[in-house]
């Protein structure tokens, strides 16, 4: 992230002259610098304080099968979570209760926050009701105990007292593998699902980044939004229109984003290099998505890519 300290220049004549500079700046404020975020990730959820992680525990504790609650505590309550399986299975009764809306009184004062697959913290997020739905319902395990992954767009600011910056909201989506496939099995119902799915997983584990640099945010845009990406990828792979091939033909090799400025719009073209696995011979695609402003939106979806030297 770019900060931008100007000591004898107000931040409104920055920013206008920032506007022809040839490389990106971030949105710039009184402030300080904004960033546009695109991230992939899931979503943590933590007690703020004691206080608030037994009051969530009194919930849990004095509800009965019906969901209804009662006015005091059970006198045997360490018993009563035990049975609620709180101490062993945080995450699922996490979900339940919070997802109950009697209880998004307690969401709302939740520290929340969105990590990678590490578990590591990436982003602070303070939601607004809408997006706090969103956040819960993300909290839901799959049918393999995982936790569903998300996309947040949104912006954030730096400021010298965050231990780590924290989004401003504007959308969060999620789009599954199995989405992915589905959607391309429509258009396509020749390929084959393993080999899809295989092809779609190796490439959405580029997603695992920050998502606030133009370069991330791209491709994190077309990994979630460009069919015709893992359409592409697999007829090169399997060469899939010359006979369908058992195994892969080509291999995956290299993906890079490469920025251009056009008048005010800011264009990334990530080009994905591929190379046949017996000639050695490479070819190159890409797309490119237009990162100016905080929705990205796609502007070619797979084509060959001549790379100058």
């Amino acid at each position: 992230m770019n900060l931008i300290s100007t000591p004898t220049k107000p931040v409104t004549d920055v920013a206008q002259r920032s506007a022809s500079l040839p490389y990106a700046l971030p949105f710039l404020t009184e402030d300080g610098a904004v960033d546009f975020v695109y991230v992939n990730g899931f979503v943590k959820a933590e007690f703020d304080n004691l206080g608030l992680e037994r009051e969530f525990e009194r919930n849990i504790a004095s509800c009965d099968s019906d969901g209804q609650h009662t006015l005091y505590m059970p006198e045997n309550t360490e018993s009563v979570l035990k049975d609620k399986q709180w101490y062993e299975d945080r995450e699922r009764c996490l979900f339940t209760h919070l997802s109950q809306p009697k209880n998004r009184y307690i969401a709302r004062l939740m520290k929340w926050s969105i990590i990678n697959s590490y578990n590591d913290e990436i982003y602070r997020l303070k939601p607004d009701p809408q997006h706090l739905n969103a956040l819960i319902s993300a909290l839901e395990l799959n049918d393999n105990d995982v936790p569903r992954a998300i996309n947040v767009i949104g912006s954030h600011q730096m400021l010298a007292q965050e231990a780590l910056p924290c989004i401003h909201i504007n959308k969060v989506e999620s789009i599954s593998p199995s989405n992915l496939v589905q959607q391309i099995q429509t258009q396509h119902a020749g390929f084959n699902s393993s080999k899809l799915k295989n092809v779609i997983g190796d490439i959405l584990s580029l997603a695992e980044n920050n998502g606030d640099s133009d370069h991330d945010r791209a491709l994190n845009y077309a990994l979630y939004h460009n069919l015709e990406l893992y359409m592409g990828s697999y007829e090169i792979i399997y060469n899939h229109a010359g006979g369908n091939n058992e195994r892969q033909v080509a291999q995956l090799n290299n993906v890079s984003v490469l920025s251009e400025v056009y008048g005010e719009r800011k264009i990334a073209k990530v080009v994905f290099d591929f190379q046949n696995v017996q000639s050695s011979v490479g070819q190159h695609w890409y797309c490119a998505v237009d990162v100016t402003d905080d929705y990205p939106f796609l502007l070619t979806k797979f084509k060959r890519f001549l790379p100058r030297y």
